[in-house]
């Protein structure tokens, strides 16, 4: 799984019944096997960024990432997780 880690750690406590509920991103819920309810207007986007951390050791790793992650493979990937690329 590709959760987030604090998110993987809401989901065990959902499905042990530690906690009752829990709002998560949509894409880490589906992951995490979970039923949901959505909330809200879904026609305001939330926007998140990639990037490439200045300085870093594994710039060409990165960059072949963010390459792979623009990608019509990456975007399909993402479409999967409920992203819009």
């Amino acid at each position: 799984m590709l959760l987030r880690p604090q998110n993987a750690q809401v989901i065990e406590a959902l499905k042990a019944g530690s906690i009752d509920a829990a709002i998560l991103f949509p894409e880490d819920a589906y992951e995490g096997g979970l039923d949901t309810i959505e909330l809200g207007d879904r026609s305001v986007a939330i926007t998140e960024d990639i990037a490439l951390v200045k300085g870093t050791s594994n710039a060409a790793s990165v960059k072949a990432f963010i390459a792979f992650i623009r990608s019509p493979q990456g975007a399909a990937i993402l479409r999967r997780h409920k992203l819009t690329p």
